[in-house]
């Protein structure tokens, strides 16, 4: 996700002169869908064979000589962009981020994949998130916490081309998974098709998801190498990054933009959008007047479950637009004028906002998961190892229809019920027993017709 460019400016080291030597050198570290600035002519005093070499050419210009040898013994001693308690706080935040996030999405992908009623088409898309989660965890972070630490690239130039791959291919497929979901719960709230309830639909939605991304992945597969850094008349190189290399400003920007648009600004209008028409929806559904008892009980409950679907479409909304946000700014902002970040706080404000982005890529299967009533009654099934019957219809059928009764509680309330009916008369034996076993079975079809298509998933 992240290009590392390490850019050697004679101009920032000749204006500046306190703090660390690190610091007057220009960091720039650029994000998986806004590239890497390619050098600019002021920057590069030629590019040879060996790569590229950067013009510091204050070891001439500047009356101390010491501080050019200060700054390149700086960068031959340390490996490390920033300091130790700086290092250590960040690489904390990025193990906790990834401890979390691969515990959470595997126990939601081992729920759907467990239990069979669970295995409905958002539950699938929920899927398809953790897995998505699970790689961001494992192969992404990792990487990413290594270009933000050390200066210098040492796993070769296959795995600089395929690391911000895989991140760039995994940030598309979650941001796209997000608007599928939207979108599948808009039609089955609002729209009440059927056709949601189809998983071979499903399938080839995130069959396409998976092959569009592919497609956008294709400019970080080719634009990434590994370049060797080497001071100007210098016969040592200083460290070699793998950065990415543009044919073209123009091509670089265009880019870089049209990603932004297709991964931040599109799927956050779209999802901003259809939640606000499925929240329209909701209230003008539950504002009907209700007639019986019953009714106001059920509109009750209903609004209730309304309330939670409502918060869990807002949570989704505000995370993911206030995760990405700041780093769509800031990568905007050093796309176009990598001079407002000549600094070194700007590795700690790439690295932080980030993290916030990676996150919510990971947590985003947990949210979905956690506010859904069956998600949560199974999680508990299986923290707890209970056995519960509330949503395996095997097993409800089986004590309903056990004629020896096994000591279960249905078979003794029936029993003890029939020995009452037998000191009545034939009739009224014959109206009670019609009024006391139809009750139960007319109570099943009006719960489930209460259910919202939120609940039922």
């Amino acid at each position: 996700m992240s290009a590392a460019l390490n850019r050697l400016s004679a101009d920032n080291v000749s204006n500046s002169h306190s703090g660390s030597h690190l610091g007057h050198l220009y960091i720039g570290i650029r994000s998986f869908h806004h590239q890497t600035r390619q050098v600019d002519d002021s920057d590069v005093d030629n590019v040879t064979d060996h790569g590229f070499r950067f013009h510091l050419d204050i070891c001439e210009n500047m009356k101390q000589n010491s501080t050019c040898l200060q700054i390149v013994d700086e960068f031959q001693t340390s490996d490390h962009w920033l300091s130790s308690s700086s290092e250590a706080v960040l690489i904390f935040c990025y193990c906790l981020a990834i401890v979390i996030g691969i515990i959470g999405n595997s126990f939601v992908c081992y729920i759907v994949i467990r239990f069979k009623h669970l295995q409905k088409p958002r539950n699938i898309l929920i899927l398809n998130l953790s897995i998505c989660g699970i790689i961001m965890c494992v192969a992404c972070m990792p990487f990413s916490l290594i270009r933000l630490t050390l200066k210098n690239w040492y796993f070769g130039d296959f795995m600089c081309r395929l690391s911000p791959t895989l991140q760039t291919l995994d940030v598309f497929v979650s941001t796209f998974t997000i608007v599928a979901i939207a979108i599948d719960r808009y039609s089955a709230i609002v729209c009440a098709q059927q056709d949601s309830n189809n998983r071979t639909i499903v399938y080839y939605v995130i069959a396409l998801i998976w092959m569009t991304s592919l497609v956008l992945c294709i400019p970080m597969l080719t634009y990434h190498e590994v370049r060797t850094v080497f001071p100007e008349r210098m016969n040592f190189h200083l460290f070699n990054i793998c950065m990415e290399v543009w044919p073209s400003d123009v091509l670089r920007k265009s880019y870089s933009t049209f990603v932004m648009i297709i991964q931040y600004a599109a799927p956050l209008i779209i999802i901003t959008v259809l939640h606000s028409k499925i929240c329209r929806f909701l209230k003008y559904r539950i504002t009907e007047n209700p007639q019986t008892e019953f009714e106001v009980d059920r509109m009750i409950r209903e609004i209730k479950r309304q309330r939670r679907n409502v918060l869990l479409l807002a949570a989704i909304a505000a995370s993911f637009a206030l995760a990405w946000l700041p780093l769509t700014v800031l990568n905007t902002l050093a796309d176009y004028d990598y001079r407002l970040f000549l600094h070194r706080d700007y590795i700690h404000a790439y690295a932080y906002c980030l993290l916030a982005a990676m996150c919510s890529t990971c947590l985003n299967p947990v949210i979905y998961g956690w506010f859904n009533t069956n998600f949560r009654k199974a999680f508990m099934q299986v923290c707890c190892h209970q056995k519960t019957i509330e949503n395996s219809p095997t097993e409800l059928a089986t004590i309903k229809n056990d004629s020896r009764g096994n000591g279960n509680q249905p078979f003794r309330f029936y029993s003890s019920l029939r020995l009452e009916l037998g000191s009545l008369g034939p009739q009224q034996s014959k109206s009670f027993t019609s009024k006391s076993y139809s009750s139960p079975r007319q109570s099943l079809p009006r719960q489930n017709a209460c259910r919202s298509p939120e609940e039922q998933d």
